[in-house]
């Protein structure tokens, strides 16, 4: 007969180590996707709305830039992001424009020794067509 080793507890230890192998940097994967997401659905608003502020009013470029950042201020992304609208053709009634938003996304959980060496922000841009609103006299 040949003697076997003990092998209780054996489970608890290997189930320890996958844990620590695979679920850990599955989860970081997860959220990192949640974090960029939120940045990408925050830049898509923000374009959004200042296309809607810019197509009854193509001269309030301020209103439209406040609205996209505080919309991006609400996934608190305001920082570096900027707004700029391109008329090819020129921005009076009738015509098309584009609207951009970008930002940058930090990854989440990166210490700050960590950013300072290596870039850990994502770039995240939408754009949006204008189509100027006829100008109507009074």
């Amino acid at each position: 007969m040949t003697e076997g080793r003990d092998e209780r507890g054996d489970a608890v230890i290997e189930f320890i180590g996958v844990a620590v192998v695979v679920i850990i940097p599955l989860v970081y994967l997860i959220l990192t996707c949640a974090v960029l997401q939120a940045g990408t659905l925050a830049v898509h608003s923000g374009a959004r709305e200042a296309e809607r502020i810019l197509r009854v009013n193509p001269r309030d470029v301020e209103a439209a830039s406040v609205s996209a950042h505080q919309i991006l201020a609400d996934q608190g992304l305001s920082s570096g992001a900027t707004v700029h609208l391109e008329c090819p053709s020129g921005c009076e009634g009738g015509r098309i424009g584009t609207v951009t938003v970008t930002t940058s996304v930090p990854l989440p959980l990166i210490p700050s020794f960590i950013r300072a060496v290596v870039p850990t922000d994502v770039s995240v841009s939408a754009q949006a067509a204008v189509v100027f609103a006829p100008e109507v006299d009074p």
